[in-house]
């Protein structure tokens, strides 16, 4: 179901959006209004088609814009549990202020990590558009960028709970937050290398065993609740 959202001033700014064509920077806006209460949406094609572009020429590719948006950091692509293609809006939570959110049913389906930060050339449920991808190269016309994105308070949670250290994630993101990303003078290019800095001047938790998804998700609720309540 299409819901109510936010577009803030800063979007018409992005510089990264605005090298985009203009119906991908459609599409941009256009996943905000179907994504759920945390950003998240169904990445098949014919679904994102038939909620975005009714009315759209066939010629129009829906991958190819998708891919954009992925390349630029704008969203994460991945496979579910399911075996069905998800995505997630990165910042959606920085930006959207929901007062009564409804679960998502896509969240526990899927999980995005910086590993899932790339070109979705597999996205496709039901093939668009004609020809071949080529790994590491152009797809219509925009080179993987490689830029940094910052991660979000659950995923630093969450990575802090698989390593089982005690980092506190909202220090942490202050911390980061509060000096631009950067480490000394030079920009951060990954924020699991600084995650893991920080846990050696931090102690273990006390090892268990692996840790049960059901485990972790209810520890990354009780370190995320503070940020949530801020957020809403």
């Amino acid at each position: 179901m299409a819901r109510i959202r936010t577009i803030k001033p800063d979007f018409w700014l992005d510089e990264d959006l605005a090298s985009l064509p203009d119906a991908t920077k459609l599409l941009a806006i256009g996943l905000l209004n179907h994504s759920d209460d945390k950003g998240y949406f169904k990445a098949n094609e014919m679904i994102v088609r038939a909620a975005i572009f009714p009315f759209s020429e066939p010629s129009l590719s829906i991958h190819g814009m998708l891919t954009e948006l992925s390349n630029i950091g704008y969203i994460r692509i991945n496979t579910g549990s399911d075996g069905k293609k998800y995505g997630w809006v990165v910042n959606f939570l920085k930006h959207q202020r929901i007062n009564r959110p409804t679960p998502s049913v896509i969240e526990c389906l899927v999980q995005f990590t910086e590993d899932s930060v790339r070109t979705h050339t597999q996205v496709t449920v039901g093939r668009e558009g004609k020809g071949k991808e080529r790994k590491g190269k152009e797809l219509n016309g925009v080179k993987p960028t490689g830029r940094f994105t910052p991660p979000t308070i659950e995923e630093v949670a969450f990575y802090c709970l698989e390593r089982q250290n005690l980092v506190d994630p909202n220090h942490f993101m202050d911390h980061y937050e509060a000096n631009g990303w950067m480490r000394g003078k030079s920009k951060i290019k990954s924020w699991k290398a600084c995650v893991r800095t920080w846990e050696k001047n931090t102690k273990q938790l006390p090892q268990q065993g692996e840790v049960s998804p059901e485990k972790l998700k209810s520890k990354l609720k009780a370190l995320t609740d503070k940020s949530w309540a801020l957020l809403k």
